[in-house]
């Protein structure tokens, strides 16, 4: 799951069978494990350079490249990163033909006599988690192919990586040695070996975050600098406290031990990512993020929802997207659960646990329904069709975002979830909730990593086990419908409205900041960067009605140099008359564009509703008392 922004959400920001598959193509390969060993020492260079040896009998045989990758519900593996790759059996070249439709299979003829065939092979480093000279991963999907039709849960792998020098690593994986920077991991499965990134760095640190649910958790950090991995007592006090709501919240875990990996990035800049697994997720962000409050504030959440989807994703995964290989197509129209209840969850434990600030969560919930509320997309696409977007591949996050949509199943789903809980509340007179729903669904008993598929029915029994309570129609007019206004049902039962102020919310300020970005989407209809470069325009709002076009860069507003300060002054002054006059140039061109607003500066917040209780508040309460603070302890 990535986002890049509120303006474009992604994913960001990585499964498993229990589906029927497909008849193998090949024959199934012979006894014996495959290995994988990765050179990472050229990671500073963004390459990274492996070693499989796959098991094969004499005759032909189709080997594939990962596609279709858990956790980015996309055709995302990317065979174009393939630098070099070179196919041998006995130490002898063999020719090879790639599908012209299937780029990522490739065919070849194993010679007699030959027992295994070796693939050599190039890649660069995935860029989504912004490798650096001082930073780097291995995402083993990359280096890796595998018999065609094979299922990836029965495929054993033997992996082993050489470390740059003096750099420090950290993963999930089970190290049975570690000679001078070469790793031989313990002998896994393919599937769990995808599941089990690794991070690398040229400095790291790890923090013990406690035992809980029977097992230990801890958060391993590399980074480009050593000044980047001072975290304060404090902060890691609230990872803790995450570790122990989750336990409170689902009672038991599915991992033998759980591993938050964080990269800090001086690239990242306001961007992050993030990616799911059983035992750990990979995370990246700002170099900042521990030194500074702005910092983290923005992408605090990050690691509470990467970690609810140990639960959500990972262990209860829809039936469409438990595929058995990396090549069958995912379905995605229940990501409204996977990924949207996940949304919920992220914000729920952030709260609870101290990860963010009550405040900070509502501010952010405001700035969420605002934006979801405006944007004409809406209009003719329903919530359960931007499940799809991630399919549609990595061009999906294009310019006129608000008018096509895209990942909004993330942030209004969450709305749909805060509703339910809301109203298994207002059924039980306040003696259940969803955290029933979520214990009872995605608890049981205390296992390793294992997959139980579901499907829409499944959810729905569960609730109405719960409370009793019309479900499939509750979805089906949030989900499936058109629904031309914002789904504020949970808000308003939790004791809040949806209102606008002259100023910005103090979160909103930061969100500002943080990402060079100017939010003026409830007055203009726009979205601006720092320099006053348009980023999106609502096409039925004041600025796109006018005819401004995206890119183009404000040049003056009524007649002053612009500045985000000129343009909001402007705004904010009521008793002008007649138009906002924009001068703006595009392409070496130059245009005033006349904007019709009157209604002042206007800026989401949520207002107390003073006739109802105080429901968010209940919501977002904690459940444990916080844990005892500890130092953290040197990385390996």
């Amino acid at each position: 799951m990535r986002l890049l922004s509120r303006i474009v959400p992604l994913v960001l920001l990585a499964g498993c069978t229990p589906q029927a598959s497909a008849a193998p193509t090949t024959p199934p390969p012979p006894a014996g494990p495959m290995t994988v060993r990765v050179d990472a020492r050229d990671a500073a260079q963004m390459v990274l350079h492996a070693k499989v040896r796959v098991p094969a009998r004499p005759g032909p045989l189709t080997l594939v490249y990962p596609k279709w990758i858990p956790g980015h519900h996309g055709p995302v593996g990317r065979v174009a990163d393939i630098s070099g790759l070179r196919f041998l059996a006995g130490g002898q070249p063999l020719a090879w033909r790639r599908d012209s439709v299937e780029t990522s299979e490739f065919a070849m003829t194993v010679p007699a006599g030959a027992a295994a065939v070796d693939v050599e092979l190039d890649v660069v480093a995935d860029p989504r988690w912004f490798p650096s000279d001082g930073l780097s991963s291995i995402s083993w999907e990359q280096v890796v192919l595998y018999p065609k039709g094979a299922r990836v849960r029965d495929l054993r792998v033997e992996p082993s990586a050489q470390m740059p020098s003096g750099w420090r690593y950290a993963s999930s994986l089970q190290v049975a040695a570690d000679t001078a920077g070469a790793v031989n991991f313990r002998p896994t499965t393919l599937e769990m070996l995808v599941d089990s990134p690794v991070i690398l760095g040229r400095y790291g640190r790890s923090f013990d975050l406690g035992t809980a649910m029977g097992t230990t958790h801890s958060l391993e950090v590399v980074a480009e600098s050593k000044d980047a991995l001072q975290a304060s007592d404090a902060r890691i006090a609230t990872y803790r406290r995450l570790v122990a709501e989750a336990g409170a919240l689902f009672g038991a875990r599915h991992y033998d031990r759980y591993t938050f990996l964080l990269m800090l990035s001086g690239s990242a800049g306001a961007d992050f990512n993030g990616t799911e697994h059983h035992a750990s997720s990979q995370n990246v962000t700002a170099a900042n993020f521990f030194t500074s409050d702005d910092g983290g504030r923005y992408t605090r959440w990050l690691l509470p929802h990467e970690f609810a989807h140990s639960w959500c994703g990972k262990y209860r995964r829809p039936k469409g997207l438990a595929t058995p290989d990396y090549q069958q197509p995912m379905r995605n129209d229940l990501l409204w659960v996977y990924e949207g209840l996940t949304h919920y969850l992220g914000w729920l434990l952030s709260a609870r646990s101290g990860v963010v600030s009550t405040q900070d969560a509502l501010d952010d919930l405001a700035a969420m329904a605002a934006d979801l509320d405006a944007i004409p997309g809406r209009k003719w696409r329903p919530l359960a069709d931007t499940t799809f977007t991630a399919a549609f591949g990595a061009g999906s996050n294009r310019p006129w975002y608000s008018a096509q949509r895209g990942f909004d199943y993330y942030p209004e789903s969450l709305l749909v979830w805060l509703e339910a809980d809301t109203v298994i509340r207002q059924k039980t007179d306040g003696k259940r909730s969803l955290d029933d729903f979520l214990r009872s669904f995605f608890g049981g008993a205390n296992t390793g990593a294992e997959v139980k598929p579901y499907e829409l029915g499944d959810v729905l029994k569960a609730l109405s086990d719960v409370v009793s309570y019309d479900w499939k129609t509750f979805f089906e007019q949030r989900v499936s419908a058109i629904t031309p206004r914002v789904p504020l049902g949970g808000v308003e039962a939790g004791g809040y409205k949806l209102g606008y102020h002259d100023k910005p919310s103090d979160f909103q300020a930061m969100w500002e900041r943080t990402t060079h970005q100017l939010d003026e989407r409830s007055t203009l209809g726009v979205a601006l960067d720092d320099k006053g470069v348009v980023l999106d325009v609502h096409l039925d709002g004041p600025a796109g009605k006018a005819g401004l076009p995206l890119k183009a860069s404000l040049v003056a507003v009524n007649g002053r140099k612009y500045s985000p300060e000129v343009l909001r002054r402007v705004l904010a002054d009521t008793s002008a008359k007649g138009p906002v006059e924009l001068l703006a140039e595009r392409d070496g061109f130059f245009r005033t564009y006349r904007v019709a607003w009157g209604g002042g500066a206007r800026y989401p917040h949520l207002d107390r509703d003073p006739a109802k209780p105080d429901v968010l508040g209940a919501i977002l309460a904690p459940r444990v008392p916080p844990p005892s603070v500890t130092s953290g302890t040197p990385a390996r």
